[in-house]
Order: C-alpha cells, then sequence, then structure tokens
C-alpha cells in the first residue's frame, strides 16, 4: 500500500481520480490534467497532434486538460492517450507521496 496514492474508481466506463483514499499502485499511471499538458509539451506536440495520434478527438484533448486536477475521462480513453504518449517516448510515474509525475524514457 502507498501512505498516499489517487483511488481510482470505475462507474459506467469512467473513473474518476482522487485523492481521498489509499490504494495499490494503479497500472494506470496517468491520472492529472497536469501530467496529461506536461506530456504533451515534453513531446512538443500540440494537441492537434495529440489528437492524431491517439485517436481521441481534439475537443476531447481540450476538455481533459483545461483546469487542474484529476482526470475524470472513460477507461478506453485513458488507455489510448497512455499507450500514445508511452509510445512516444513518455513514462509516467506513480503517486509516492511528492505528487504523480512523468519523463522522457532514457
Amino acid at each position: 500500500m502507498l501512505p498516499y496514492a489517487y483511488a481510482i474508481s470505475v462507474s459506467s466506463e469512467k473513473i474518476v481520480v482522487s485523492e481521498e483514499f489509499s490504494v495499490t499502485q494503479s497500472p494506470m499511471s496517468l491520472t492529472t490534467k497536469e501530467q496529461l499538458r506536461a506530456a504533451r509539451a515534453m513531446l512538443d506536440w500540440s494537441q492537434q497532434d495529440l489528437a492524431d495520434h491517439s485517436g481521441v478527438s481534439l475537443s476531447s484533448i481540450f476538455r481533459l486538460e483545461n483546469g487542474s486536477g484529476p482526470l475524470a475521462i472513460r477507461l478506453d480513453t485513458l488507455q489510448k492517450l497512455q499507450t500514445t504518449l508511452e509510445k512516444a517516448g513518455i513514462l509516467f510515474l506513480p503517486e509516492n507521496g511528492g505528487g504523480p509525475g512523468l519523463r522522457t524514457r532514457k
């Protein structure tokens, strides 16, 4: 168990991430709007580039990136975005007491 992690609950194929519970590390480490924007910036991709590479609509990416905090996202959309970004060289880091993060692969 991580001392302080994001809880992920799935309801009607929608994932809601919150900081209310301690849970074991999820294989899906893309959890925040800030991570999504930072990953795209690290690749020097526009929102349109991410839409083109992932198959997620531009309007969805705009909506998901708007604001701050946890992502409220459908599971299939999360999988498309995380897989696309990881294949492009992004490594998502789980919550470890300092907040979730990311870096480029070596």
